[in-house]
């Protein structure tokens, strides 16, 4: 009777005709169609979920997936983020060991970037030495590398860049200052640009060399 109340409200037919179809549905060689799927569901099968329970219950593994994957997603993220973090922190403390055996960082008046080569902060002032194993184990490249450094023009670059700026305007002589962006994938983060607004000797960081993005995800450190 289900199965029969069901078919007259998708197929408002009259009487023989729908009785007709019926059967038709009925008939095996047919082979699957929904309405024999819902017939053997509720005739057939007498603990089986109704229509409506169905799509609850479907709709309720969807929302479940959907909200896992979100969480998944930003947990690498995050993961990815802080890793940058790390790294930039990491480069840092070499260039302050350079600075400490050269009495000056390496020269770089244009910025450059993690994508150019595995020894990609190189000394202009000093035959282009590099910062190798002398002072850092492994110089760190960006976990996401994809030719969209901090200062790319990219709304949301990745990439690790470093710069000496050029001297004047409340910055000492090149080689004596340091600038090392990296770009963050959480536009949110409190480290960014966005929150942060980085300062650097010439002033506003952001103004100066990332178009004054305003919602710029570059993370910074700058020498002191």
């Amino acid at each position: 009777m289900c199965y029969y109340f069901l078919m007259s409200c998708l197929y408002p037919k009259p009487y023989t005709q729908y009785t007709k179809f019926a059967m038709q549905i009925r008939n095996p060689k047919k082979g699957f169609t929904l309405i024999n799927f819902l017939r053997k569901t509720i005739n057939v099968h007498p603990g089986g979920f109704t229509l409506i329970e169905l799509l609850v219950v479907i709709t309720i593994v969807i929302i479940i997936g959907s909200i896992a994957v979100l969480t998944f997603n930003q947990s690498i993220v995050k993961s990815r983020d802080n890793r940058r973090k790390t790294d930039l922190q990491a480069i840092a403390s070499a260039l302050e060991i350079y600075y400490q055996k050269n009495n000056t960082y390496p020269c770089a008046p244009n910025w450059l970037d993690s994508d150019d080569s595995s020894l990609w902060i190189t000394d202009s002032c000093n035959s282009f030495a590099t910062l190798g194993s002398s002072y850092i184990n492994n110089l760190p490249k960006d976990p996401k590398q994809d030719g969209n450094p901090v200062v790319s023009g990219s709304s949301t670059p990745t990439g690790y860049s470093y710069l000496t700026p050029a001297a004047g305007s409340g910055c000492p002589a090149v080689g004596h200052y340091y600038i090392l962006a990296a770009g963050l994938e959480d536009l949110n983060d409190p480290d960014t640009d966005k929150n942060k607004n980085y300062q650097y000797c010439a002033g506003d960081l952001g103004l100066a060399f990332m178009g004054n993005r305003i919602d710029s995800n570059v993370y910074v450190i700058v020498s002191q």
